[in-house]
């Protein structure tokens, strides 16, 4: 039956009920409802014919697999150490070489990985980063005219421009004939970009670099005095009444210290087996100074999502022959920058003066 005919069948079905001044009886219900669910078959198959046809008339453009863009980037970075020249790569395939296999080692690095990550086009790209603060709310009365900024929690704009980070890889004339080059330039970059984005988020001096979080300035000082206990708690206390997800760094060897100096504390206990203070998890890193010396910073508290670092979609490598040298040297370059949000919800923990 086709839909002309099935709607004729209906409209008689209704128009007999209403020349009867009735509803419809059991009978003409259930083949209205037959007719119902024919008539939205076809409508359901009308439309798929009309996607069918849609989709042929329509020309897609091609979209090349990740995969086959990372492996050609890993080529022509293998190619140009092998044939020992430079090469630069800023294609849509190192964006993708940056984000599925240098961002992978990023990735198992525990408090590191969750940092704010973005990737720029290139290594020129500025990129804006906004605070995430908007002002904070007040009472006004209805129908008021006057309602004033804040000046302690206005919505600030910041930008990360990636700058130049150099690595200087040695290559044996045996590594060269390695038919896993490709796979140990992977390595290389991961590890490259592992360490120097480790560092640099934590003691970047902020000029031309990132800026560190042990940067005092316009930061937070919870404590200021010797390593010790109370001072790594109130450091969590504060940074847990401010923060929405806030995560604690100290130098291994003042957690060290800390430690023993309290080791029949069952506070203490209880940190170092769940490797948290105050319910704020704690890291050690040795890029932090120990707190032995004045004006040391040696545990600092922020919420990762805080802290962005800018990475660009760039992989440059040049080629440097030793005379006499029978190893091939290689710079590979990262290009990068990193800096809090908003610098007053970093804090730290300094050693006095």
């Amino acid at each position: 039956m086709d839909k002309e005919k099935i709607l004729n069948e209906m409209t008689a079905i209704t128009a007999a009920a209403q020349k009867e001044a009735r509803g419809l009886n059991e009978a003409e219900e259930k083949r209205f409802s037959e007719l119902e669910a024919q008539l939205e078959v076809m409508k359901k198959e009308a439309r798929a014919i009309k996607m069918q046809e849609e989709l042929r008339a329509e020309k897609k453009p091609e979209v090349r697999d990740s995969k086959d863009e990372i492996s050609e980037v890993r080529e022509m970075l293998t190619r140009g150490i092998l044939e020992k020249r430079a090469v630069t790569v800023n294609s849509g395939g190192a964006s993708a070489y940056v984000r599925d296999v240098v961002m992978a080692g990023i990735e198992k690095a525990s408090w590191l990985s969750k940092l704010d990550y973005m990737i720029a086009a290139n290594a020129t790209t500025t990129i804006p980063i906004l605070s995430p603060i908007p002002a904070n709310a007040a009472y006004y009365s209805e129908g008021s005219t006057s309602v004033s900024g804040d000046s302690t929690a206005a919505y600030a704009g910041k930008s990360l421009t990636p700058r130049s980070y150099i690595s200087l890889l040695q290559v044996s004339k045996a590594a060269m004939t390695m038919t896993e080059l490709g796979r140990q330039i992977d390595r290389a970059y991961q590890k490259v970009m592992l360490n120097t984005i480790h560092e640099e988020v934590v003691t970047g001096s902020g000029t031309n670099s990132f800026v560190g979080l042990d940067v005092t300035t316009n930061k937070t000082v919870a404590t200021s005095g010797a390593v010790g206990l109370t001072a790594l708690i109130d450091l969590a206390i504060k940074a847990q009444s401010k923060l929405v997800n806030p995560m604690i760094l100290i130098n291994p060897t003042s957690f060290s210290t800390i430690l023993a100096a309290n080791s029949t504390s069952p506070i203490m206990a209880s940190i170092f087996q769940t490797m948290r203070v105050y319910d704020v998890p704690l890291y050690v890193t040795s890029n932090l100074e120990d707190g032995g010396t004045a004006s040391e910073v040696w545990a600092v508290a922020f919420d990762p999502d805080n802290y962005a670092v800018a990475i660009a979609a760039e992989l440059s490598i040049d080629t440097i022959n030793v005379k006499g040298d029978a190893n091939t040297y290689f710079q590979a370059y990262l290009f990068a920058d990193g800096k809090e949000k908003v610098s007053s919800e970093v804090f730290y923990n300094i050693k006095s003066s």
